[in-house]
């Protein structure tokens, strides 16, 4: 099974973290996206 390493991405700005996380889901990457420090620390952002 192939490894796939997964990508935490963290910034409040939504102009800067959506055209990041989405060009990184277009190459296939895993990856999940916090707008802050307490979003990013939450159990829903897990996985």
């Amino acid at each position: 099974m192939e490894h796939i390493d997964h990508v935490l991405i963290v910034d409040d700005d939504r102009e800067i973290r959506e055209p990041v996380s989405g060009y990184l889901r277009k190459i296939g990457r895993r990856l999940s996206v916090a707008d802050g420090g307490l979003q990013m620390r939450a159990p829903a952002c897990e996985g």
